[in-house]
């Protein structure tokens, strides 16, 4: 039995590649794939949200590792049930908690062979994405807006976290550039082993206009807590790329 865990990094097609596994389960499954989407909720429903994984860890080592074996018993029946030979599970939050679900990962490679699969980005076009993404469209930070200036030198630090996967586990990763994939959904498939394509529904989070980044920027400048993108959306009736002239007209209206 195989496990493929795809674990970012963030800002790599991990969206679009997600959503054509949800989007393709007929598929994967004539080739013995099965997507486990992206939470632990095998292990407990405790953990059944993209984020569950962070009370994971706060369980510490010893639970991690019966969480693994609960894990792998459950795949284990699915397996037996669907006639599966290959799982995958995606999030791209785990490529900044190598060392903290090591003791997880570990029990299951005891069982199974176990895959890390790593997307990179060069951050001349990576880091304008997610400081869009991450610091302006969903302000993550409590506080004033920053500026890229100031946030830069502290997403980039996000590129030290491959160093801790190549010294715990560099025999059970691969690592792909997200630059050289001319389709990254297809790239991806082709590193699974599928033997055909899936079906896609195109790209996700792109890089938004700079006349909408400028607006979200003085609109989440006003709260000082950390505020999700559809606020801004709710706020102004419109999920989509705004003129200046927009800008110009709901700014009187408001």
């Amino acid at each position: 039995m195989q496990i493929h865990f795809h674990v970012g990094m963030g800002k790599t097609g991990t969206s679009a590649i997600q959503k054509a596994l949800q989007d393709n389960p007929t598929r994967l499954k004539k080739d013995g794939i099965h997507y486990l989407g992206r939470a632990f909720e095998l292990v407990s429903q405790d953990y059944a949200t993209p984020a569950g994984h962070h009370d994971l860890i706060k369980k510490g080592p010893a639970e991690l590792k019966k969480s693994a074996r609960r894990y792998l018993n459950a795949l284990e029946r699915i397996a037996k049930r669907k006639g599966t030979k290959s799982f995958i599970f995606s999030n791209e939050s785990l490529f900044n908690h190598c060392n903290d679900l090591a003791p997880f990962y570990e029990i299951l490679m005891q069982s199974c062979e176990v895959k890390f699969i790593i997307y990179l980005r060069s951050p001349k076009t990576w880091l304008p994405s997610a400081y869009s993404q991450w610091r302006v469209r969903h302000k993550v930070k409590p506080g004033p807006m920053k500026s890229f200036e100031s946030e830069a030198p502290v997403l980039v630090q996000d590129y030290e976290r491959i160093k801790e996967w190549v010294a715990r586990f560099k025999d059970n990763i691969i690592v792909r550039s997200y630059d050289d994939a001319e389709n990254v959904v297809d790239d991806f498939c082709e590193l699974i082993g599928l033997k055909t394509k899936l079906k896609q529904g195109g790209r996700f989070y792109e890089r938004e206009a700079e006349s909408n980044i400028i607006f979200r920027t003085a609109f989440n400048n006003y709260f000082k807590d950390p505020i999700r993108p559809d606020v801004f959306e709710k706020t102004f009736r419109k999920a989509g790329e705004y003129s200046l002239t927009d800008l110009h007209n709901l700014c009187l209206d408001h």
